[in-house]
């Protein structure tokens, strides 16, 4: 039919790019989006130190004039060629307000997702929570007038995109105006990983933090610590810039993954984990799972700074029951998580942006 937007939208170009953060799950989703027939293509607009893939990586040089006037040819290719411009976490190519202007200008429907620290409002998590606060130290280091940019610097990309998606209910009272929560997307192994090697002593821990900080590393640390005190045989792993692929054989050695203890939500690491039949430990806020229709079925242990030493005590003397975690963990990231269901939920997003958004 000539009206219907699933039709409208195959007619439209779609460029998509992020910084390395979810890029596997965005290429996997883009792919289900491929195979409907919609033309959509997936950029990295900055370096892949991961090897991720994507449809394309914009060229870098040493040099920075070098590397601006590629920028630009790049950016008025785009203009000409794609209809949607959907950027993950901001990343746009010059992170400027001319940029969005421009697009608006140009009659483009431009949809932003946002999926962290790039919208997170800061000081409030810092008031409320004091020394949890994931960004603690990170708010400490920074002057007053960088949090007023970076709120008006939120708020100008949220009143110039059509559409705004969120991750997740962690961002809810951080930013002005939302129009979807769209969970991460991450591909799903067939099978799950060969259990850990029980002939082993030691309960081996694993985590695996892109920040430090947010992720309550420092207390992981010191927990542990305290517990291979106590007479606990527990084995600790903190890989440090590893690949992908790397990461993925230690989930498959760990007995547990702990995703982070401060933050109120599970990342994307999480997701893979969980796709993997591996169990799970993170701080999940109530609020954050009264936010969400799935927030009481997220098959993930809750722990915080304070319990997290109760909670890895019980496991070590509990093993068998961390098992049980694990279909449950794979069968959530099917509902919830797989490429389908999250392509599906960026295409009406599309549609509606197509629709509404002029």
């Amino acid at each position: 039919m000539e009206n219907d937007p699933a039709e409208i939208l195959k007619k439209k170009r779609i460029f998509v790019s992020t910084k390395s953060a979810g890029a596997p799950g965005i290429y996997a989703f883009t792919r289900v989006l491929r195979r409907q027939g919609i033309q959509i293509d997936f950029w990295n607009l900055s370096a892949n130190k991961y090897n991720f893939n994507f449809d394309l990586t914009l060229p870098r040089t040493k040099l920075k004039i070098v590397n601006l006037i590629i920028r630009l040819m790049y950016f008025f290719y785009c203009i000409l060629h794609y209809d949607i411009f959907h950027f993950y976490s901001m990343s746009c190519f010059f992170n400027s307000k001319f940029e969005l202007l421009l697009l608006n200008k140009c009659n483009k429907y431009v949809i932003n997702t946002f999926a962290g620290s790039e919208a997170f409002d800061i000081q409030r998590s810092v008031l409320e929570d004091k020394q949890l606060s994931a960004y603690y130290e990170y708010a400490r280091s920074k002057p007053q007038s960088y949090f007023v940019n970076h709120k008006k610097n939120v708020e100008f990309t949220i009143k110039h995109s059509k559409e705004i998606a969120i991750n997740g209910p962690w961002l809810i009272d951080s930013i002005s105006r939302f129009d979807a929560i769209i969970p991460y997307s991450r591909p799903i192994p067939e099978s799950k990983t060969v259990a850990s090697n029980k002939s082993r002593e030691n309960f081996i821990i694993l985590h695996a933090p892109t920040n430090q900080g947010i992720k309550g590393t420092k207390y992981i640390v010191n927990t542990i610590k305290h517990l291979k005190a106590q007479g606990l045989k527990i084995e600790l792993l903190l890989p440090d810039q590893i690949s992908h692929e790397a990461l993925l054989a230690l989930i498959q050695e760990a007995d547990i993954v702990i995703d982070q203890i401060l933050m109120g939500w599970y990342g994307g690491f999480a997701v893979e984990v969980m796709a993997r039949g591996k169990p799970v430990i993170a701080y999940l806020k109530t609020s954050y799972r009264q936010a969400v229709d799935f927030g009481n079925t997220i098959p993930i242990i809750n722990a915080s700074v304070r319990t997290l030493g109760d909670v890895l005590t019980h496991f070590y003397y509990h093993q068998d029951e961390l098992h049980e975690l694990s279909e449950p963990g794979r069968e959530f990231v099917k509902k919830i998580h797989a490429p389908e269901v999250i392509a599906a939920q960026y295409a009406k997003l599309y549609e509606k942006a197509l629709i509404y958004g002029k």
